[in-house]
């Protein structure tokens, strides 16, 4: 707070350890304790300013958008938990993530989705036929994709002929649409990579999307770490990485 910082608490794992959970719920920690952990979090730091919101859940990469049974529909879920929230804090704003292009069961996660091509987070074709419409503070709802590029995710389309150019006509169908249409808000949850190559080239178009359509975002990440990424500081934790910050800076 001393330092001017607003803090976004995200339920990153269900439960200690480094692995990445399809759903939200698994045989160990239920939906409804997913929620009860959201309403302690909720009691001790809702009187905090600076925390100013919620990440439901983490890359329910398994989870499919208004179809299927209750275990797989992440759109159901997130007005379920959201609401929830919502009740515990009225003034945090609820960060809802998107699917990936598959579920559990193979099924595609959004039906009628415009590629099979979907990395973690980054679907929210499904709000086309499917919005979030069951919360009690509709205006305190942010759709929050993660969009990630060649070092980390490769993809088809990023192999184009006509790559970097051809991305943004995919922004606009995973996750553009949403601000374009009225559909919500967007604030993009992560996105980054190690900055060579291609991915460089990459980061350097989404940057220039990002700003061309006033969408804020998080960059993942500040710590060298992030074995996907790396951080917007070396591996001696002190020297900045100049090229990402320079991007940044635009």
């Amino acid at each position: 707070g001393s330092r001017g910082l607003g803090v976004l608490l995200d339920m990153h794992r269900l439960s200690a350890g480094d692995r990445n959970n399809p759903l939200w719920h698994d045989g160990s920690v239920s939906e409804a304790q997913l929620i009860s952990a959201w309403e302690i979090l909720a009691k001790a730091h809702c009187g905090s300013i600076h925390v100013i919101g919620a990440d439901l859940f983490n890359e329910p990469y398994a989870a499919a958008w208004g179809h299927g049974s209750a275990s797989e529909d992440w759109a159901a879920a997130a007005e379920r938990i959201g609401s929830a929230v919502s009740r515990a804090c009225p003034r945090w704003l609820l960060f809802v993530e998107g699917v990936s292009h598959t579920t559990g069961s193979g099924e595609p996660a959004v039906r009628g989705q415009s590629v099979a091509g979907h990395n973690w987070a980054s679907n929210l074709e499904g709000m086309r036929h499917r919005p979030l419409s069951g919360l009690p503070a509709p205006s305190k709802l942010v759709l929050s994709p993660h969009i990630y590029g060649p070092s980390v995710a490769p993809q088809p389309y990023f192999d184009d002929k006509d790559f970097p150019a051809n991305m943004e006509a995919h922004w606009e169908s995973f996750f553009g649409f949403v601000a374009n249409k009225g559909h919500g808000c967007v604030v993009v949850g992560e996105w980054g990579g190690w900055f060579s190559g291609n991915d460089a080239v990459w980061q350097r178009a989404f940057s220039a999307y990002l700003s061309r359509h006033r969408i804020g975002s998080f960059y993942w990440a500040l710590n060298p770490t992030s074995r996907d990424t790396g951080g917007l500081v070396l591996a001696d934790w002190k020297t900045p990485n100049t090229h990402k910050l320079a991007m940044l800076s635009t």
